[in-house]
């Protein structure tokens, strides 16, 4: 079998599920050898026969995958953001399907890039433009944004990254970044580079802050947010993503299926932790999450006050399950995730200390549209998930079901005349309340 792409989960967090897949096949043996680059390593899994299994691994960057994919170079690709339109399209052509179905996209992490400055840089937090600023080379002193004086050094992932792909999305947009940031293939070496570097900054995933300093994210819609597992999770952290496998329609590949399944399963979140990746067991927020949730809802002077009542009462006592639903279009078809997320809370409502607990189902639409209509799409979406929630055995008598709009948003949209792209699909949500 032949796996092909993203650095940042092919360097540990794959190989280390392919070793547990590999040991619960009762090979007497599993062995790696290393390939040609650090990059590209090959497992192997004897029994008493011989060989059961051959894996290759071959993490260049999430670039790769589609591309190895197209031309049959690859069973399966791992990538650390979304396929893009134009590679869906390429792999669409080369007869592989619908790279997007939730057949073919598994989610099978979550991950949340960090913004790393040196630990004596006294600034914590930054704006998503002060940072894209950074970058782009517009402001090149720390002192533009109160911090010491000193020339700003740039640290970035190399060109074929996710990592780079997703940075690249959620805060350049069409900015470049300058030439003169210092490009690395590895995490660890780019997050080593800023904690040495009094004038350095840099991004990487999740797992790899290390000792740098992590700063807070400021949006300019007044939303703030420190990274936390949680907010991770729930996809609210403005810099969250997606680690996934991609397979084509008809692979066929023996092991290919089981291994999908296995990486998916409940059996696969502690290595997914271990490999310090947010893993997609469900949690319970903090107490304190619901206060902040109504406060910033409350900041909204337009905010309809028999609406920000009624939301601050149905909170009260309330706990946010980590699990929140989006869905692959504008409309109410859940994407990949929230399929394989449905069976994941089903079974977590089912647990003796949920079943006499009353469930808020919670749908949300963007700002685009008038108020009946989002309020009308916010209804449609809960009830989506509901109902996929009775069909799996929680009884409809445990779920309140409610459409909010746009109210409580989570990102920034933008504005009609300049919409937000990524705002506007993660404000497009279900979210679960349990108390």
């Amino acid at each position: 079998m032949r796996i092909v792409g993203s650095n940042t989960i092919g360097a540990e967090l794959v190989p280390s599920l392919l070793e547990a897949y590999a040991r619960g096949l009762r090979v007497d043996d599993v062995q790696w050898l290393d390939g040609r680059t650090p990059e590209d390593r090959t497992l192997i899994a004897k029994g008493a026969a011989g060989p059961v299994l051959r894996v290759e691994v071959a993490s260049h960057g999430s670039g790769t995958a589609p591309t190895a994919l197209a031309e049959g170079k690859a069973d399966l690709g791992m990538m650390s953001r979304e396929i893009s339109k134009d590679e869906l399209a390429k792999t669409a052509a080369a007869g592989l399907g619908d790279l997007g179905a939730p057949t073919q996209q598994h989610v099978v992490a979550l991950d949340g890039l960090l913004v790393l400055v040196h630990r004596d840089n006294p600034l914590s937090r930054l704006t998503l433009e002060d940072i894209a600023a950074i970058f782009a080379g517009e402001k090149t002193d720390w002192s533009a944004f109160g911090g010491k004086p000193g020339p700003i050094t740039l640290y970035r992932r190399a060109d074929k990254s996710g990592t780079l792909d997703t940075f690249t999305a959620l805060v350049m947009k069409k900015r470049k970044i300058a030439a003169s940031a210092k490009a690395f293939e590895s995490s660890v070496e780019l997050s080593d580079a800023v904690a040495a570097d009094p004038g350095g900054i840099g991004f990487v995933g999740i797992a790899y802050g290390r000792n740098a300093k992590t700063v807070s994210i400021s949006l300019e819609c007044g939303l703030n947010y420190t990274p936390s597992e949680f907010l991770v999770k729930s996809e609210e952290y403005p810099l969250s993503r997606r680690l996934l496998l991609y397979n084509a329609a008809s692979a066929s590949h023996p092991h290919l299926t089981d291994f999908v399944e296995f990486a998916l399963s409940d059996k696969a979140q502690p290595i997914i932790s271990r490999s310090q990746f947010i893993d997609l067991r469900i949690d319970e927020s903090e107490d304190s999450y619901a206060d902040r949730r109504v406060s910033e809802a409350a900041r909204d002077t337009a905010q309809d006050h028999t609406r920000l009542g009624r939301f601050a009462r149905d909170l009260t006592g309330a706990r946010r399950l980590s699990v929140t639903y989006r869905f692959r279009t504008a409309g109410a078809d859940l994407d990949s995730k929230a399929v394989r997320d449905i069976d994941r809370l089903a079974e977590y409502l089912k647990r003796p200390r949920n079943l006499r607990r009353r469930i808020l189902v919670l749908g949300y639409a963007d700002s685009r549209g008038t108020t009946q209509r989002k309020i009308a799409l916010s209804e449609r979406r809960a009830a989506t998930v509901a109902q996929a929630l009775t069909a799996r055995g929680v009884p409809s008598t445990q779920l309140a079901v409610s459409g909010l709009g746009s109210f409580a948003p989570v990102a920034c949209d933008g504005s009609t005349n300049a919409p937000n792209e990524d705002g506007l699909r993660r404000n497009r949500r279900v979210e679960i309340w349990i108390k």
